[in-house]
C-alpha cells in the first residue's frame, strides 16, 4: 500500500491492509485513526448542536471548540500517514551495513535518528488527543443531551488511542540508545496520559449525570 494513501482508502480496505503480512499500516496508525475516529464522533455531536436555536446561547464556547476538532480530526488522520513512513525510515535503518566499528557507529547513530522520530510520532497523536479531551468537558457539559452516548464513545476511543500511543513510543524508547531525547519522550507521554485519564474521568461523569437528569 502506498504510504500516502492512508487518509483516502475506503475503511474496508484499511482494515485489509492493517490485517496483512506487511508491517504498515500497524498499531500506530491504527491510534491515530482511532483518536480521528473519535474526535469525529465528536464533531457529530458539535454539528447537532451549534446553529440549533435552543442551543444558542452556547455558541460562543461552542463554536471555537467546534473549528478545533475537526482541525484535529484531519491532523490524526495525517499523523496515521506519518507513522507509517516513521516505521519505513527505522526499517530501513535497520538494514544499515554493521560490518565494521565505522559502519556499526553510523548505522547506530542513524537508527537512534530515525527511533526518535518514529516516537515522536505517537506522542503527537497522544497529545493530539489530550487537547481534543480537554475540549470535550463543555461538549459534554453543553452539547446536544440526545447524543451524549456519542460523546462518551469518543472519549473511550480519544483514551484507548492515548494509550496505544504510550505503547508505541516506549517500543521506540526500547530499540534507542538511552538518553536526554528519550527520557524527555517519556516524561511528556506520560504527562499526556495522565491528563487524558483525567479529563475523560470528567467528561464521563458528565454525562452519565446529564443522562440521569434526562430519565
Amino acid at each position: 500500500m502506498s504510504l500516502n494513501s492512508l487518509q483516502s482508502i475506503p475503511t474496508a480496505a484499511f482494515l485489509d491492509a492493517l490485517a496483512s503480512r506487511e508491517p504498515v499500516p500497524g498499531g500506530g496508525s491504527a491510534a491515530a485513526v482511532t483518536g480521528s475516529h473519535g474526535t469525529a464522533l465528536l464533531c457529530m455531536v458539535l454539528n447537532l448542536t451549534v446553529g440549533r436555536r435552543r442551543f444558542q446561547r452556547h455558541e460562543g464556547i461552542l463554536r471555537p471548540i467546534q473549528q478545533r476538532l475537526e482541525t484535529s480530526r484531519l491532523e490524526l488522520l495525517n499523523l496515521a500517514d506519518q507513522d507509517a513512513a516513521a516505521y519505513a525510515e527505522v526499517d530501513r535503518c535497520l538494514k544499515l551495513p554493521a560490518h565494521d566499528p565505522s559502519a556499526r557507529a553510523i548505522r547506530r547513530m542513524e537508527l537512534d535518528r530515525a527511533l526518535h522520530a518514529a516516537a515522536a510520532v505517537p506522542l503527537q497523536v497522544a497529545d493530539t488527543c489530550r487537547g481534543v479531551l480537554g475540549d470535550t468537558w463543555e461538549v459534554a457539559n453543553r452539547g446536544n443531551r440526545t447524543v451524549l452516548s456519542d460523546v462518551m464513545v469518543g472519549t473511550h476511543l480519544l483514551l484507548a488511542a492515548v494509550h496505544s500511543s504510550n505503547v508505541n513510543v516506549h517500543v521506540n524508547l526500547r530499540l534507542a540508545t538511552p538518553g536526554a531525547e528519550g527520557q524527555t519522550l517519556a516524561a511528556d507521554i506520560a504527562a499526556c496520559i495522565e491528563d487524558a485519564v483525567g479529563f475523560s474521568s470528567r467528561i464521563l461523569d458528565r454525562c452519565r449525570e446529564r443522562m440521569d437528569q434526562s430519565r
